[in-house]
């Protein structure tokens, strides 16, 4: 296919590999963890042009949707099976469905009911239908003890009925009904399972300084992660990195790519491998992108969330069918993968983040389609002859 693709995004992807190498040439990275690097933050490129350099794969994206929808739905019955035969005492971090990762199931789950939600907006499915299937899929978050439900539900709920700009006063009492339905449930069923751990019916710990406690904890650099002992919290690990040095440079742009990252083979261990474990470089995608590449790294995932959140609007905002549906959930599941950043490491978890980058790259064609209809509308227009189609529509970056 032919790479038809927004300057805009050309540019953040040469800023990014530019960050990389002259993060890893500053710190002098060792081969084996230069190569480990390479393949960690360039293994979802390929997945990421799929749909903008097939434009069949793009236009049968809904099938795809489909199929998607049924390994969704099929987590529900793996989660359950994990809680019966593999749950520990009165932990549920078992229950973690195929997606590898407890609390990364709940951002995928709650990602999907958001996409749902899109559809029922944008009026691609009944309320019924929408009512059943997030009911549905909620039922591992009622298992796996994710306190971060409370806070991505109502999130995953509320952001396409507000982007998508249409204030359907009904929509909106059912969507909250639901909703609230559902975190009640939830709520019922932690202090049920888990007030044995937690105390205090289990609730205390979710809206108490329990979690609190859970986020920050304050650790300073005399700190240890040896497994459920841990004295890091989630935002500790975000900040570790500048308590443990004074310089600059590596505030910037970090330590180099591979050159912090947990590996268990010696020949791609970096420099920091085993400080940066210590201080949980694995407990939330913010930490290890500040580890690696800096507070500039940081920067540059969050732009590009932003610009992909912007185009997703722009999208939903000029079709009416499956793509517009599909573009505003997907503006939505942007809010949640960034408040994800200081809730677990997406980067590591492939599972999610092929799916994320896959869907990054829908959006991206769909984008681009997009302006070339507007485009050919506007030479149609303005040119009956066709003299403006010397002109790329793929240019526009907006």
């Amino acid at each position: 296919g032919t790479l038809e693709i927004a300057p805009k995004y050309m540019l953040w992807g040469l800023a990014f590999i530019g960050l990389l190498i002259v993060s890893a040439l500053i710190h002098q990275v060792q081969p084996g963890a230069v190569f480990y690097g390479v393949r960690k933050y360039a293994r979802y490129i390929p997945i990421f042009l799929v749909p903008v350099l097939f434009p069949e794969i793009r236009e049968r994206f809904r099938d795809y949707l489909w199929l998607l929808l049924l390994l969704t739905l099929l987590q529900v019955p793996m989660a359950w099976y994990q809680w019966a035969t593999m749950r520990i005492g009165s932990s549920g971090d078992a229950v973690e469905g195929t997606i590898t990762g407890s609390g990364v199931l709940t951002v995928y789950l709650t990602a999907a009911i958001s996409l749902l939600t899109a559809f029922y907006v944008k009026k691609k499915i009944i309320l019924p239908t929408y009512a059943v299937l997030a009911a549905f899929l909620t039922i591992p978050t009622f298992l796996n003890e994710s306190t971060a439900t409370v806070f991505l539900l109502p999130v995953a709920v509320a952001a396409p009925i507000f982007l998508a700009g249409r204030l359907d006063a009904r929509k909106m009492i059912a969507i909250g009904l639901i909703a609230w339905g559902l975190l009640a449930v939830f709520f019922a069923s932690y202090a049920a399972q888990y007030s044995d751990r937690w105390g205090e019916g289990g609730l205390g710990y979710v809206v108490g300084g329990g979690f609190i406690d859970y986020l920050y904890r304050g650790a300073d650099t005399d700190a240890e992660d040896y497994g459920e002992q841990t004295e890091i919290g989630r935002l500790d690990s975000g900040l570790l990195p500048f308590k443990l040095t004074d310089d600059p440079v590596r505030w910037l742009v970090g330590v180099g790519m591979g050159n912090a990252s947990t590996v268990h083979n010696d020949v791609f261990k970096g420099e920091f491998s085993e400080t940066a474990e210590r201080y949980g470089v694995d407990f939330t995608t913010a930490s290890a992108l500040v580890w690696e590449t800096g507070l500039i790294g940081l920067i540059f995932s969050l732009i590009f969330m932003f610009v992909i959140f912007q185009d997703s609007r722009r999208v939903a905002a000029g079709y009416d069918d499956w793509r517009g549906a599909l573009a505003l959930g997907w503006a939505s599941i942007c809010i949640l993968i960034v408040m994800s950043f200081l809730y677990h490491n997406l980067v590591d978890h492939t599972t999610f983040s092929y799916l994320m980058w896959l869907f990054c790259g829908q959006i991206v064609a769909m984008r681009t389609q997009q302006n070339r209809e507007a485009y050919a509308e506007l030479a149609r227009a303005a040119s009956p002859d066709g003299t403006l189609t010397a002109l790329n529509p793929a240019n526009n970056s907006r």
